[in-house]
C-alpha cells in the first residue's frame, strides 16, 4: 500500500521545484544567473514567516472575537474619558485584521515572485528563454523580497506597539 505524501506549503513546493531546475542547468547557464538558490531560500523563508504570521494573527483575532462574547454592552466613556473596554478591543481587531491582510498580500507576492523564478528556470532549460534574459525575473523577485523585508521591519513595529496596547486591555472572565 503506497503512503499518502504530507501536504506540501506551496512555498516549499515552488523552492524544491526551482533548486531542481537550477540544479539541472548547464553550469554557464547557471554561472550566468547568479546566485537563484539564495534567492529562492529568501522567497521561500519570507513566505513561510508570513504564513506564520497571518495563522499568529487569525488566532488573535479569534482570541479577541471569543473574549467580546463576555464583555458587557458598553456603557458610556470610561472612567478616565478615554474609550471603553469594548471600543479598544475592537479597534485592537481591527488593526490585527488590517495586519493579517497585509501579510496575506505578501505572502500572495511572495509565493507568484517564486512561480516566475520556476517558470523563467523552465523556460531557460527547454530553451525558450536565455539565461540573460531571465534576469528580469531574478531582478523582480529580489526587489519582492526586500519590499517584504522592510514591510516585515515596520510591521514588527506595529505589532510590538499592538502588544503593549493589548497587554493593557482588561482581562474578561468567562461568566459562571
Amino acid at each position: 500500500a503506497q503512503v499518502p505524501a504530507l501536504p506540501q506549503l506551496t512555498e516549499v513546493a515552488l523552492g524544491r521545484a526551482s533548486a531542481d531546475l537550477y540544479e539541472a542547468l548547464p553550469s554557464s547557464a547557471r554561472a550566468q544567473l547568479g546566485d537563484v538558490p539564495a534567492t529562492v531560500r529568501r522567497l521561500e523563508g519570507e513566505a513561510t514567516r508570513m504564513r506564520d504570521q497571518v495563522s499568529r494573527l487569525e488566532s488573535a483575532i479569534g482570541e479577541l472575537e471569543s473574549g467580546a462574547r463576555f464583555l458587557a454592552p458598553p456603557q458610556g466613556a470610561s472612567p478616565d474619558g478615554g474609550r471603553t473596554a469594548h471600543e479598544e478591543r475592537r479597534r485592537v481587531q481591527s488593526e490585527f485584521r488590517m495586519l493579517r491582510d497585509q501579510a496575506n498580500a505578501q505572502l500572495s507576492e511572495t509565493v507568484a515572485a517564486l512561480e516566475g523564478i520556476r517558470l523563467g528556470l523552465l523556460r531557460v532549460q527547454y530553451g525558450t528563454m536565455t539565461a540573460e534574459s531571465i534576469t528580469s525575473v531574478l531582478d523582480a523577485a529580489r526587489a519582492t523580497s526586500d519590499d517584504i523585508a522592510r514591510l516585515g521591519a515596520a510591521q514588527s513595529e506595529v505589532e510590538r506597539a499592538l502588544e503593549r496596547t493589548r497587554s493593557h486591555l482588561p482581562a474578561v472572565a468567562a461568566p459562571r
